[in-house]
């Protein structure tokens, strides 16, 4: 006899094939027999944190450390929804923002993977919920650990060229290949100003599509069918089987939600932060 987190997991996998004949197959296999002996839920769930914890590390970098430009994100396909054994649906979370930065690229990407039907089994539904707490208030605080924006170079003041300074200005951009302009750039940290503004444009998507996923956590993590339609047989056999549950469960979604929506707004919090600094040293929003 299967334990009942074992079977919530091969109900995920059996969802995913087509026929019968495949079903019956996957269960008569070897490696299902020694999956079962195998499988361990603490095991899986370290396994998946410590996924999250190496997108994490790979694009939050350590406190002091300047902003790096965002790699292309990678052409992804969304993950199989897959079946819960006659339970309610788990769906796959929204599509992500158009995102310029790789610490926000990572955020998203973590927390989806949280929440994606490949990944999320029903008997850990609470503890991918807190992984993805912990990972947005990780995130809050790598913002609020930023070194401020460099600011842009103020200019020198004009001074009238002399035949010596100028002949040396000319053996200096000769000998170095480049121009004044670029020498501004380069001392002036243009660039890494311009990061900043593009970080605190890509936080402040990433909080809208935060926001936009609360309310689908009921169902993202099983308390709750994404499905309303029922029929009367099924309605008066709920009803009479476990008539309080329909409430605890939506009380349930409704507390997961509002939890996810504090983390949102020490996000939100952090970002303002993050804006007062780039207004305090004029750079361009």
């Amino acid at each position: 006899m299967l334990s009942p987190p074992l079977s919530e997991a091969q109900a995920q996998l059996e969802g995913l094939l087509s026929s019968a004949a495949q079903r019956r197959y996957l269960r008569a296999h070897p490696a299902t027999a020694d999956f079962r002996r195998r499988f361990n839920l603490p095991i899986y769930f370290q396994l998946r944190v410590q996924e999250v914890g190496r997108m994490l590390d790979a694009a939050l970098l350590p406190r002091g450390t300047p902003l790096a430009a965002a790699t292309p994100p990678p052409e992804t396909t969304p993950p199989p929804a897959a079946a819960s054994g006659g339970t309610a649906p788990v769906l796959p979370p929204p599509p992500p923002p158009s995102l310029r930065t790789a610490a926000a690229l990572a955020l998203v990407d973590a927390v989806r993977l949280c929440f994606s039907p490949a990944v999320l089994l029903k008997p850990l539904s609470a503890r991918f919920l807190r992984l993805a707490l912990q990972t947005v208030a990780r995130f809050s605080e790598w913002l609020l650990s930023l070194p401020p924006p460099t600011a842009a170079a103020e200019p020198a003041p004009t001074a009238t060229p002399t035949a010596a300074t100028t002949a040396a200005a000319a053996a200096a951009a000769a000998a170095g290949g480049g121009t004044s302009q670029g020498a501004s750039q380069a001392d002036g940290g243009g660039e890494g100003a311009l990061l900043y503004v593009e970080l605190h444009l890509d936080v402040g998507d990433c909080i809208a599509w935060l926001r936009s996923l609360a309310p689908q956590l009921p169902a993202l993590i099983g308390l709750e069918k994404a499905d309303a339609a029922t029929t009367p047989a099924t309605a008066a056999a709920a009803a009479t089987a476990a008539p309080a549950t329909p409430y605890v469960a939506a009380s349930l979604g409704a507390e997961c939600s509002s939890t996810l929506l504090v983390a949102v707004d020490s996000l939100a919090a952090a970002d303002s932060t993050l804006r007062t600094a780039l207004v305090g040293r004029h750079a361009l929003l």
